[in-house]
């Protein structure tokens, strides 16, 4: 083979290569372009399936979310209206108290007047409703709706009568027990005696109430309902009961005195007072030294200014068996040396002093011998000092036993009908449909 011929040769065998080297990568690429294909028709399902997975775990968190929202609402407007049926209740109570102490005597016709339609509750998008129906003889019960939204919520109450005079000694601030006195409870009408006495603070104060050393009480000592007993009563005394905090506070409802008696100027030195015309409004009392202001048949008091008792001084209620001394005054007592007041009746009941002044206001009250009385002044600072016993109940803002006497408590004092001073309502029991 010529060198032309070798030549020639060499070039088609490299010719041949190159061509199946190219036939061989285009083989390769047409492979490898299907394999992808067939990868890439594969993958499209799948990220199908991932987005509508993924739209309908959205989908759910959206529900969810919106569910919650909903269900949070509901909860908020289930509470509003939980609260307006409340208002409703209260705000019922308190026109009851209102019409309870306007009325001389109890008008049951006018009760549908206590009620109320779609009453707004203050800064709360709610509402309530109102009535109340019953009668002294069968009971009283409050019916309250409250309504927010679509929510209701129907509240009823019923209401028991009480009176201010369920407490032996019960005070807002400080109660302070000498050395050596005590407080016991009896029942006037019934004859019993060893009941267990009840005397309170709604303080929370540390050492509102004081029992010194040798002072006995009979019965159970009470404190504002938050607080600790170990801490705000300072027991140096002996107390047969329990000490523990009210489950609430004592509302120490307002006692207003009587409008339209006539006017009877002022009294100045001794006077008899007799039934009925007694009984009216007087700007003061002044009884010099020994003086005697006899009271004679049931007689209402009412002094706008201050009862200043000198030594030696009396007011005397007359134990004739119709004789009675109810006593309201804006002022302050003052009772100087051997002054007191003397219930020559011996009942308690017979003599009931309604503090009706302000803040600050102060009633000294002594007697001679035994003091019987009720006494209800719950803004005065009351102080007692008798040369005997002391027989009934005192409710004031503070109070003070000054003497080693025994205050006796008499029970009798909470029988009440609606139709007695002193009385007022308070919710007994509630329920909800």
């Amino acid at each position: 083979m010529g060198k032309e011929q070798k030549h020639l040769f060499a070039l088609l065998q490299g010719t041949a290569v190159k061509l199946n080297n190219k036939i061989q990568l285009n083989y390769r690429n047409k492979k490898y372009m299907k394999s992808l294909k067939n990868k890439k028709a594969m993958v499209l399902p799948l990220i199908i399936i991932l987005m509508v997975i993924l739209i309908l775990v959205g989908y759910g968190m959206l529900s969810l979310g919106y569910n919650a929202r909903i269900q949070s609402l509901r909860h908020v407007q289930d509470i509003r209206a939980i609260a307006a049926a409340e208002a409703g209740i209260e705000e019922t109570v308190i026109k009851m108290n209102e019409k309870l102490s306007s009325e001389s005597f109890w008008n049951n016709d006018t009760l549908d007047q206590i009620a109320a339609q779609d009453v707004t509750l203050t800064q709360m998008d709610a509402l309530y409703s109102f009535d109340v129906t019953g009668s002294p003889s069968t009971g009283f019960v409050i019916n309250s709706n409250g309504e927010c939204g679509p929510i209701q919520r129907n509240f009823h109450a019923t209401m028991e009568l009480r009176s201010v005079f369920e407490f032996s000694i019960l005070v807002k601030h400080d109660l302070v027990l000498y050395p050596n006195s005590s407080v016991l409870a009896y029942n006037s009408t019934t004859g019993e005696n060893g009941l267990d006495a009840l005397i309170g603070t709604n303080s929370v104060e540390d050492e509102a109430v004081i029992i010194m050393n040798g002072a006995y009480v009979e019965g159970d000592v009470l404190v504002g309902a938050t607080g600790e007993p170990t801490d705000v009563i300072k027991n140096s005394g002996t107390v047969t009961g329990d000490m523990s905090a009210m489950p609430q506070m004592f509302s120490f409802p307002e006692i207003d005195p009587p409008t339209g008696l006539p006017n009877q100027g002022s009294i100045n030195g001794p006077a008899l007072i007799q039934e009925p015309t007694g009984s009216g409004q007087y700007s003061s009392i002044s009884l010099g030294n020994s003086d005697v202001l006899e009271v004679s048949g049931h007689v209402v008091m009412y002094v706008t200014g201050d009862i200043i008792m000198n030594n030696g001084a009396e007011i005397a209620i007359k134990n004739d068996g119709n004789s009675s001394l109810t006593l309201y005054i804006d002022g302050n007592l003052i009772s100087k040396e051997d002054a007191g007041i003397n219930n020559e009746t011996a009942e308690p009941s017979n003599f009931k002093l309604y503090g009706t002044g302000g803040p600050g206001q102060s009633l000294d009250l002594k007697a001679k011998n035994d003091f019987y009385g009720a006494v209800y002044a719950p803004n005065a600072i009351l102080s007692i000092k008798a040369k005997g016993d002391i027989y009934g109940s005192f409710i004031g803002d503070s109070f003070e036993m000054k003497s080693k006497s025994t205050f006796n408590h008499d029970w009798a004092l909470v029988d009440v009908d609606i139709n007695s001073e002193g009385t007022f309502f308070s919710i007994q029991k509630w329920y909800e449909d």
